[in-house]
């Protein structure tokens, strides 16, 4: 666990896998949080660069950055187990460290000290170039992103401000893992409308579970087959909803 505060006087919103970097070791949110003003808040989170046990920084700094796609969706279901289990948000240390020496693998990265943010910012050029070619509408509030066909995930927010700020972040996150696939896996003749709106109505009629959340708010909860979810709702009103694909993450994971 990390301690935040909040010293505004405004709820602070931080994202399941940001990352943030410095202090004794890297570290990424393995839930999303809603930070209570002019309050400390301890927060669960994961290490994301094993090799390194000394101080740089008395303190964390944001890195722009989220972990990709694949690793958010294990976290994502070990993070629901461990909340069904003994109310905890345990991502599993062990998993994440080997889901990150698979990107490193795959991306033909070497950090000495293992940490992820090495090989997010070696590709942060390739990805922000890809960012770039998507254009944001007006009120736009999330997104449904496929990878080579593939329905991988949806997240969305609160409001188009909130889904800007985040907008670069999120989507580098999704184009990092398009670097680990060829073209000759992508899917063809694919409806994306049709594999959007059948993901809405499997949100829509998901068995969800409701937990108090870290900080502000409520934190729900659906796991099914080919989907896990996470709903961070303040005053009945959805700050974060975020559905990923089991399946797709699976197979980044499991080379």
């Amino acid at each position: 666990e990390l301690e935040a505060t909040n010293h505004s006087s405004l709820n602070i919103l931080i994202l399941e896998g940001e990352e943030l970097i410095g202090a004794m070791q890297n570290r990424i949110l393995n839930t999303s949080v809603l930070l209570p003003p002019m309050a400390m808040t301890k927060i669960p989170v994961s290490c994301t660069e094993a090799g390194r046990w000394e101080d740089v920084s008395p303190s964390f700094a944001d890195a722009a950055e989220m972990v990709p796609f694949s690793i958010r969706s294990g976290i994502k279901n070990r993070v629901s187990d461990s909340m069904n289990f003994d109310g905890t948000r345990s991502a599993g240390q062990g998993e994440v460290w080997d889901d990150i020496k698979q990107v490193e693998s795959d991306l033909e990265t070497n950090s000495p000290t293992s940490a992820l943010n090495h090989t997010t910012s070696m590709y942060r050029e390739i990805s922000d170039e890809t960012v770039r070619s998507f254009q944001l509408l007006p009120d736009q509030v999330g997104a449904t992103v496929f990878i080579d066909g593939r329905l991988a995930g949806v997240d969305i927010v609160s409001s188009p401000v909130v889904f800007q700020a985040f907008w670069a972040k999120l989507m580098r996150s999704y184009v990092l893992d398009t670097n680990r696939v060829g073209p000759e896996h992508a899917r063809k003749d694919v409806n994306h409308v049709a594999e959007a709106r059948g993901m809405v109505s499997e949100i829509l009629g998901a068995k969800w579970i409701e937990f108090d959340a870290v900080g502000n708010g409520k934190d729900l909860r659906f796991q099914g087959d080919e989907t896990a979810g996470s709903a961070l709702v303040y005053e009945n009103r959805l700050v974060h909803l975020s559905v990923l694909s089991n399946r797709i993450g699976a197979q980044f994971r499991k080379k």
